[in-house]
């Protein structure tokens, strides 16, 4: 019945808009709506100064915020701060490009009354600060599953509940320990700081929530308190400072080992969902079983294959591989050899030959002789190098012939 009427309405309204239309149409509804020009009470927040000179800032109550933009030939000239309390005048207007709608500021007013807390919120911060309390390396690790978590809130506020709601839905094991407190007022510091001591003398809880919901500077002034601070910083148990709504910041956001924006954020940082964990740890089992059985796979495999090496690089395969090798590089040593006897042996037969068609001994068998002069048997090559009666020996081809020189012929030989 209701699948119907949803089909009959679409049917009736064949209209489809465009985005930009719906936005103009909420524009000229609202801009045409509210006052040309109005003043808005709030405190700032986020305040920002861009390099183009105009200002931008979240106006807020401890109900709901607007955005504020101040252009620059608007801008005041007192100095403006996250904190300030003050009256913006100016108009309403939605910014199309992003369906914002904005506050286009034209004066700003200072209420008085606030800024000295504000002072002292800078005061106190930058002391703190310049001591180290906020110092990265000092904060202790948020233990990733508690078992049992403290939680330092009013008892009968919505962010009490919202925390327990969402812990209990995302791990309803999970044990939650409340130490009931003040969280605005003359006492709320003193009973925070009592919550957090004994929190830690009992030592049963892994992790602490310190919050509280949204409010004024003044309703979450106790979170800004140097004793609340100190009490933070000296807790041996992680302590997650969860004060107010996202823009919210406080002192003991700053000193806690970890802020959370808002408590029931805080629930959801400290405490994973079973069903995910479940899920990751069916996941996990499934990887390692798949990498158990990957690795069997390929031990199985590696086994197999040393199994076939042993066989074809087995000691006796191997050594009768050798047994072949070296009767081939035998046979081939004993070819080479044979070739470089038989090449030498050529060789030296042909040297041979030359050598003999040099010797002298083939000249005297042509008929020539070689004589010698005695006794020194020099070679004589002219017969100026005689003189009558010396001795010579004459080498013929078949013997020698002892002679004395009587007579000599100087003239050179013609043929």
């Amino acid at each position: 019945m209701k699948g119907s009427r949803l089909f009959s309405l679409v049917k009736t309204h064949k209209r489809v808009y465009t985005v930009w239309e719906v936005v103009r149409k909420i524009k000229n509804l609202i801009e045409n709506g509210m006052p040309p020009y109005l003043g808005v009470e709030g405190e700032i927040s986020n305040l920002r100064k861009p390099s183009s000179g105009h200002i931008y800032f979240t106006l807020k109550d401890p109900f709901a915020q607007i955005k504020v933009v101040i252009f620059r030939e608007n801008v005041p000239g007192t100095l403006l701060k996250d904190g300030m309390k003050v009256v913006v005048w100016g108009r309403i207007r939605i910014y199309e490009e992003r369906g914002e709608l904005e506050l286009i500021g034209e004066k700003v007013q200072e209420q008085k009354g606030l800024g000295i807390l504000y002072e002292e919120f800078l005061k106190l911060k930058k002391k703190l600060e310049k001591e180290g309390l906020f110092a990265p390396e000092r904060k202790k690790p948020i233990p990733p599953y508690p078992r049992k978590i403290g939680i330092i809130t009013s008892p009968t506020g919505a962010a009490i509940r919202d925390m327990i709601k969402i812990i209990h839905r995302r791990f309803p094991n999970v044990e939650i320990l409340i130490y009931p407190v003040k969280v605005q007022g003359e006492e709320a510091p003193h009973e925070i700081v009592e919550g957090l001591q004994i929190l830690n003398r009992l030592n049963e809880v892994e992790v602490i929530i310190l919050g509280r919901g949204g409010g004024s500077l003044e309703d979450l002034w106790a979170f800004n308190e140097e004793i609340v601070a100190r009490a933070i910083a000296s807790s041996k148990i992680p302590v997650i400072s969860a004060v107010g709504h996202e823009t919210d910041y406080c002192i003991s956001d700053f000193v806690a080992d970890l802020r959370a924006p808002t408590p029931s954020a805080a629930a959801e940082l400290v405490v994973k969902e079973m069903e995910k964990i479940l899920s990751a740890l069916y996941d996990y089992r499934e990887r390692l079983e798949k990498r158990i059985l990957q690795e069997w796979r390929r031990s199985a495999e590696k086994l197999l294959y040393l199994k076939k090496a042993l066989l074809i690089f087995h000691p006796f395969k191997e050594l009768e591989r050798k047994r072949e090798n070296l009767c081939d590089l035998t046979e081939k040593l004993f070819g080479i050899m044979e070739n470089l006897v038989s090449n030498k042996r050529e060789e030296t037969r042909r040297w041979g030959e030359k050598l003999n068609a040099l010797s002298p001994l083939k000249v005297l068998e042509r008929g020539y002789s070689i004589t010698f002069l005695l006794p020194e048997r020099k070679i004589l090559r002219s017969s100026e190098e005689t003189e009558m009666g010396d001795r010579v020996e004459v080498k013929l081809w078949k013997g020698k012939i002892f002679c004395r020189v009587e007579e000599k012929d100087e003239s050179p030989n013609t043929v």
